[in-house]
């Protein structure tokens, strides 16, 4: 196993919702009180090269960070990044879990991500040990893993592909004629019968993913799902209790229709089995929960009211414009990942505010203030305003909260959210754009840019300005360094390149913004 992650190494990613900003902003919702994530301790168990957490330990220098892998070749990549970033408070050690000593530390975040399905029982076992003896009082943990009854179909598609690549090198040719295997099949199942319909899906779904994750997820010698009820029992056993989930929106009751949410409420006896039945109901693969000390007093009823300590930011575009606030009319608002439909004046107003201060963050009591005012200058009066207030306003935010149209969080902003007069990426950034790697911006997550974004963001240290820049950009065009191109055509002399840049240049700093890619001044 230990040989199969150096053949093929597991390409290693920021996992936002990994990130303890993000577990700290749940457990607060929760009633915790989890450690301030600017002077805190963390370790991730299985960290690959360092892709999740190099990214939180050059943002936040007054942190601590452990990593550990038994993958020889990643932890090496991974140390040699951090030598020449010259970050002093990240550690990156070629160890097994199972022989892993912390010699006392405790940790106030400990992420496992995409390893608990896919170790021996034995290891699985040790990893909830660690959670349980190395997790400080108000400690967090995240486990990620597979689970039933989404991984039953799943699963008969891993046996097929290893039945086929039988006696083969799993890495080379197996991975090939595992592939080949599902598509004869999903080709083969009439179109019409229920099967071939869920084959075809999962085949669909295989051909987005790179190599090395069909290798890890299917062909790895240990991939154990196991129901979520069963992952908590084991939980308990180590004295650790279920928190919640980091993708907050599996736990969301509000997806299901009206009578399915009262069978659902009248047949659970508790908030496990309730989740439970709609992991059932879901087919759920996949789950990233938060664990806890069992001793830890939690007060998930009064999520409500906690969301007023918190900050939101949004990408909320309403579909048709202007939106008349004084009207009932329902406006559709369409974000990244789901649109949301609201007759509500107050939720309009409020989303409209959080789409003009993007990327910036609004608090939510700050939120809910400005909305309220820019109704009463349309002559609603306070008493209209206020009533309902947590119905009106809080319940819907977390509802899009839950549905990833709007971010929560604790904390300030750590990017810049308006053009800097000079901007400057990060060292990781800058290292990444070098190799040629994947991006990662200052919210955690994996960005795609195009030529001239990566050949602007290299510029982009701190020293110039847009004239500056816009300097730069004239001459390598002119040296053919990079090509700028007007109706197709590729311009040549130094006026319409000047134009053309001038144009293009304003808004891809501000489109490079947006995406969180430059430091605050």
């Amino acid at each position: 196993m230990k040989n199969s992650y150096d053949q093929v190494p597991y390409l290693s990613l920021p996992f936002k919702k990994s990130h303890p900003q993000r577990l700290a902003t749940i457990a607060k919702m929760l009633g915790m009180a989890p450690a301030e994530i600017k002077h805190c301790s963390v370790l991730e168990l299985g960290c690959a090269a360092g892709g999740n957490l190099i990214p939180i330990a050059e943002q936040m220098p007054e942190s601590q960070f452990f990593g550990i892998d038994f993958s020889k070749v990643q932890i090496a990549e991974g140390q040699e990044t951090i030598k020449k970033l010259g970050l002093k408070n990240i550690i990156l050690s070629e160890e097994d879990v199972l022989h892993f000593d912390s010699q006392g530390k405790k940790f106030d975040y400990i992420i496992a991500h995409g390893v608990y399905s896919w170790v021996p029982t034995q290891v699985q076992n040790k990893i909830l040990e660690l959670c349980r003896r190395c997790l400080t009082p108000q400690g967090i943990a995240y486990i990620s893993y597979n689970i039933y009854p989404g991984w039953h179909v799943r699963g008969m598609i891993r046996d097929l592909m290893l039945f086929r690549s039988k006696g083969k090198d799993l890495t080379t040719d197996g991975l090939k004629l595992g592939k080949e295997a599902l598509q004869l099949l999903a080709r083969a199942v009439p179109k019409n019968e229920l099967h071939g319909q869920i084959l075809r899906r999962e085949q669909s779904l295989l051909q987005e993913q790179d190599d090395y994750y069909i290798f890890h997820e299917y062909l790895e010698d240990c991939n154990t799902p196991l129901y979520f009820h069963q992952f908590v029992e084991r939980a308990e056993a180590q004295k650790l209790q279920y928190l919640g989930e980091s993708d907050f929106g599996v736990t969301d009751i509000e997806t299901f229709p009206e009578e399915v949410r009262v069978m659902l409420n009248s047949t659970a006896s508790n908030r496990l089995e309730l989740e439970q039945y709609m992991d059932f109901l879901q087919n759920k693969s996949f789950r990233q929960t938060l664990l806890c000390h069992e001793d830890v007093q939690l007060d998930p009823k009064k999520v409500l009211s906690r969301l007023g300590k918190l900050s939101a930011r949004a990408l909320l575009r309403p579909t048709q414009s202007p939106v008349d606030l004084s009207s009932r009319d329902p406006v559709q608002f369409k974000g990244t990942k789901a649109t949301t439909t609201t007759v509500d004046p107050l939720m309009k107003a409020a989303f409209l505010l959080l789409a003009e201060s993007w990327p910036a963050a609004i608090p939510v009591r700050d939120l809910l203030a400005k909305a309220q005012s820019a109704l009463a200058k349309l002559g609603s009066s306070p008493d209209e305003i206020q009533v309902n207030e947590a119905s009106r306003f809080l319940q819907p935010l977390l509802r899009c909260f839950a549905t990833e149209q709007i971010e929560l969080f604790t904390g300030s902003q750590e990017f810049a959210v308006s053009v800097p007069e000079k901007p400057r990426i990060t060292e990781l950034l800058r290292l990444q754009l070098e190799r040629q790697e994947r991006a990662c911006n200052l919210r955690h997550e994996v960005v795609r840019l195009d030529e001239f974004q990566s050949t602007l963001l290299v510029l982009c240290d701190g020293t110039r300005d847009y004239s500056s820049l816009l300097r730069i950009l004239i001459d390598m065009a002119l040296n053919q360094k990079i090509t700028i191109r007007k109706d197709g055509v590729v311009l040549r002399e130094r006026q319409p390149i000047q134009e053309e840049l001038g144009r293009h240049l304003k808004k891809c700093l501000q489109s490079l913004t947006e995406k969180a890619l430059f430091l605050m001044e």
